[in-house]
């Protein structure tokens, strides 16, 4: 089977859902399926060296950023994103306080799971344009239910299934800031 493995990265600290993702893809690939593992926001930090070595990073935790705050990135020509994407200046700014903290995060979290409709949709066309030049995926695998925005253009304009781990979503959501929280879970 054909499988991409779309999961987000921290930047700058090992992450139990992120080397939970990266055993999968090895135990998977190991048993003959061809595995691509896409990392979101930030590099990913392993122990091991990373299924996702050399793949482009996708909604670029500075962009995703900078689009939710203000319309101007989310119309940047592509040769500035990829400067605001690059792995370097995102390790950098993964060491900034708050990054992936719930209660810094709330805006962004419901803009996420609200997909094309969210503030974002620029890079989501992006990963489907890349997704597009690779081998088409017989399932694709959404490393956390905090990405299921994604699914309904993954599978309409893919034409594959879409499954979603869960891997403690439900503490994270809890702990985002009056309204975000309720407004995530509903």
């Amino acid at each position: 089977m054909r499988l991409v493995q779309i999961t987000p990265g921290t930047g700058n600290f090992q992450c139990s859902a992120c080397q939970r993702d990266h055993a999968l893809v090895r135990a998977l690939q190991a048993r003959g399926h061809e595995v691509t593992l896409v990392p979101l926001y930030l590099p990913f930090v392993t122990d091991e060296p990373s299924p996702a070595a050399g793949q482009p990073i996708f909604y670029g935790g500075i962009n995703v950023y900078l689009q939710q705050k203000l319309a101007l990135f989310r119309r940047l020509p592509r040769w500035l994103d990829r400067f605001l994407d690059a792995r370097p200046l995102l390790r950098l700014s993964a060491r900034a306080a708050g990054m992936t903290r719930p209660a810094d995060v709330g805006v962004i979290t419901l803009s996420m799971l609200r997909g094309e409709e969210g503030q974002q949709e620029k890079e989501l066309s992006r990963l489907i344009a890349w997704l597009r030049t690779q081998p088409k995926p017989d399932v694709i695998l959404l490393g956390n239910a905090l990405l299921t925005g994604l699914a309904r253009r993954l599978r309409a304009e893919l034409g594959a299934p879409v499954v979603c781990s869960l891997q403690g979503e439900d503490y994270f959501l809890d702990d985002l800031p009056a309204p975000f929280s309720a407004q995530a879970w509903e």
